[in-house]
């Protein structure tokens, strides 16, 4: 208990430095835009964030069944951009880069990737890099381009 207390009591510039040090994901880009499941896209990362462990995986949630999206990452993030009925928030100021192939949800709504951190486009991560992750798809009920919220995910060794 004094442990959680001490954190509490900490400023937030170095609670948050911390965090970044041992890795974490954040969320950014928050919309409320329902895709045809009545939803937003949810975009969740799963895994020890750890570049030689290997083993962060993506998974995107609330996709109609059959819609077909791909996962994409850059360095930067920016306000959002309209993109179909969806919000663009990964800049293209520096690569922005493509998981490929594309994935199609199935019958759960659900879509997923394990990030090969030691293949490209992924290789290119590091440890102690943040990288910004969206995914971008086509509602295969109402025809409509949307996307999930954004993560911001800082990797660990």
């Amino acid at each position: 208990m004094k442990a959680k207390l001490f954190l509490l009591a900490l400023p937030a510039a170095l609670a948050l430095g911390a965090l970044a040090a041992a890795g974490g994901v954040q969320q950014f880009c928050v919309h409320d835009t329902a895709n045809s499941t009545g939803r937003p896209a949810l975009l969740t990362c799963t895994g020890s964030l750890s570049v030689w462990q290997n083993d962060t995986c993506l998974t995107v949630h609330n996709v109609p069944a059959g819609s077909a999206g791909v996962f994409f990452f850059g360095r930067d993030r920016m306000d959002p951009v309209t993109i179909g009925v969806g919000k663009l928030c990964i800049s293209g100021t520096g690569n922005v880069y493509r998981i490929l192939p594309a994935t199609v949800a199935g019958r759960d709504c659900c879509a997923g990737c394990n990030l090969d951190l030691k293949s490209y486009p992924a290789a290119v991560i590091q440890p102690g890099d943040t990288w910004y992750f969206q995914f971008l798809f086509a509602d295969r009920d109402s025809g409509e381009r949307n996307t999930s919220n954004g993560l911001a995910v800082t990797f660990v060794r």
